[in-house]
C-alpha cells in the first residue's frame, strides 16, 4: 500500500524546509523524529550490550541529526519519497549509531591490545542482508534493493531489524501468527537478497 497522502506531503513539506533552512523546520524534524531515533539508539546499545548512560545516549542523538544536516544535508536530501520519511529517518540512525559503537569498540580493543576477534563489528546472530548493509553504512544500495520490495515486506524488515520489535509482539500488532509472520520475513529476505544480487550482477538501477 501506499503512504497516506497526508504523511506523504507533511514528509516532503518537512524535507523541504529542512534543506532550504526555513525557520522552525530543522526544530520541527527533531521533534517529529527524536523519539523514534531513542528508539534506535536503545535498541542498538542493547544489542550491542553497552551501558545506556545518558552522556552515551544523548551523543548518539546528536551525532543522528549532525549526520541528517551535515555535508549540506546529503543524508536527508537521498530521500526519495518511496518509503515514509520516518522509515528513513530509521535506517539513517541505524547507520549512525551502528557505525559509532563500532569505532567505539575498535578503538577500546586496540587500547587494550587485544585479540583480533576483539576488533569485529557490533555482533548479531544470523545477520541478514538488511542488517549487514545497515552496519555497514551502505545506505544507498540499501534504499535501492528495497525499493524494489512492497511496502509491506519493507515495513516488516524495518520494524524487525532496525527497530528490533519482538516477533510475537509485532505478530500480535499485525494480528497473525508467530510463524506466520517468520515464513514473511524469510520471503522478504529472500526477495532482498534477489534484488541485491541483481544489483551486484547489473541489473538494477
Amino acid at each position: 500500500m501506499n503512504l497516506p497522502i497526508e504523511r506523504a506531503s507533511a514528509d516532503v513539506e518537512l524535507v523541504a524546509g529542512c534543506l532550504s533552512r526555513t525557520p522552525g523546520a530543522w526544530e520541527e524534524l527533531v521533534e517529529r523524529f527524536g523519539r523514534l531515533v531513542y528508539g534506535v539508539i536503545y535498541a542498538a546499545l542493547r544489542r550491542a550490550q553497552v551501558r545506556a548512560d545518558t552522556d552515551r545516549v544523548e551523543e548518539l542523538f546528536d551525532s543522528v541529526f549532525v549526520a541528517l544536516f551535515d555535508r549540506d544535508q546529503r543524508r536527508l536530501r537521498q530521500w526519495s519519497g518511496r518509503c515514509s520519511l520516518a522509515s528513513w529517518v530509521r535506517l539513517v540512525a541505524a547507520s549512525v549509531v551502528v557505525d559509532q559503537l563500532r569505532r567505539h569498540r575498535l578503538d577500546a580493543a586496540r587500547a587494550r591490545v587485544s585479540s583480533p576477534e576483539a576488533l569485529d563489528a557490533v555482533p548479531h546472530d544470523t545477520p541478514s542482508a538488511l542488517d549487514l548493509l545497515v552496519r555497514a553504512g551502505r545506505l544507498e544500495e540499501l534504499r535501492r534493493a528495497l525499493q524494489t520490495l512492497s511496502d509491506s515486506d519493507r515495513e516488516l524488515l524495518l520494524r524487525l531489524v532496525v527497530d528490533e520489535v519482538p516477533p510475537e509482539r509485532l505478530a500480535r500488532e499485525l494480528g497473525v501468527r508467530t510463524g506466520t509472520l517468520y515464513t514473511r520475513k524469510t520471503r522478504a529476505l529472500q526477495r532482498l537478497r534477489e534484488a541485491l544480487a541483481r544489483m551486484l550482477r547489473g541489473g538494477a538501477g
